[in-house]
């Protein structure tokens, strides 16, 4: 039985050559870190030591790896790309592109979410870049973070506006796209996560703080 957390508790902390805007952990038990304009460190998972870094041009913000696949989301001055790729080769193929502000990426071994915030829609492709279907998500005010729940078909989408919200969303295909539920009365919402329990973790960037949220919402 996987019990939740009662408490959050930090264990080590390691400083970064430049401002870190993202991790995630890679299939060896390795960290990516998402840097500004510093590439992608790749840090030991058991003691942050840095391993090795991974040189890509731009502002790395969304970093996830899938086998051999490199999945980076990635900004040149007002313009942000995503790109399917390798460490040797991290900027191969352009998976999708526009001119806007930046918003988060999300990486399952199927999947991929990734939201355009100039349009609002939340673009699901394939893991080797197929699109699928997108999500329409207009009625938001600054959709940001965003997380696949493989285990029951459905994603995660965090509105980083001070009344924000996260709301959960099917993994289907259809034009009217309901959400499943919604939390409402958070404040500056940024990036989000889950743990095995289902529970729901969401930084709120200007209170310093991370909300804990039930899997029902």
């Amino acid at each position: 039985v996987v019990r939740p957390p009662t408490k959050l508790e930090l264990i080590k902390y390691e400083k970064t050559s430049s401002y870190c805007w993202g991790v995630s952990w890679r299939e060896d038990g390795n960290i990516l870190c998402s840097t500004w304009r510093d590439g992608i460190d790749v840090r030991s998972g058991s003691d942050l030591n840095l391993i090795k870094k991974i040189n890509i041009s731009g502002s790395v913000w969304s970093a996830y790896t899938v086998g051999d696949q490199l999945i980076t989301k990635v900004s040149n001055d007002d313009t942000v790309s995503t790109y399917i790729g390798t460490e040797s080769n991290p900027q191969h193929t352009l998976l999708h592109q526009y001119e806007s502000y930046y918003s988060q990426l999300s990486v399952s071994d199927s999947m991929i979410a990734d939201i355009d915030k100039a349009s609002k829609q939340l673009m699901i492709y394939t893991i080797t870049g197929n699109h699928l279907y997108n999500i329409d998500i207009s009625d938001m005010s600054e959709p940001y973070g965003v997380h696949i729940l493989p285990a029951d078909d459905s994603v995660l989408v965090s509105d980083c506006e001070r009344g924000g919200e996260v709301r959960k969303y099917k993994l289907q295909a259809g034009e009217h796209h309901q959400p499943v539920w919604r939390c409402t009365g958070l404040t500056s919402l940024a990036g989000i996560t889950s743990d095995q329990s289902g529970l729901i973790y969401v930084v709120s960037a200007d209170k310093k703080k991370i909300y804990q949220i039930s899997p029902q919402g």
